[in-house]
């Protein structure tokens, strides 16, 4: 097989429904975060797409996915804005820390 296109060991721990756990998220190695962050979020637009699809043609039923989705992606990215934020301050005490 194609080991390029087979998945890394973290993208078959991804949950499917792009409900990322920051803390576990927070304590992977920088390099590997960014790369989970962006495959959850390419993960959620995928399963966004799906579920348009069935919906196209109702208006409401349309809206209230579009609304549910909005939601969703909201939610992660402010989860996602913490963790940086949290991890700036982090730097920052221990420089300051590391000043004293």
């Amino acid at each position: 097989g194609n080991a390029a296109a087979e998945p890394e060991a973290w993208e078959t721990n991804l949950p499917e429904n792009g409900d990322l756990d920051m803390e576990v998220v927070r304590n992977l190695p920088k390099d590997m975060r960014k790369d989970v962050v962006e495959k959850a979020k390419s993960r959620h637009r995928v399963n966004s797409r799906k579920q348009y699809m069935p919906v196209a043609a109702d208006p409401t039923a349309f809206s209230n996915v579009q609304l549910l989705n909005f939601l969703k992606a909201s939610k992660m990215n402010k989860k996602i804005e913490k963790m940086a934020k949290d991890e700036v301050g982090n730097m920052e005490e221990g420089f300051v820390m590391a000043s004293d």
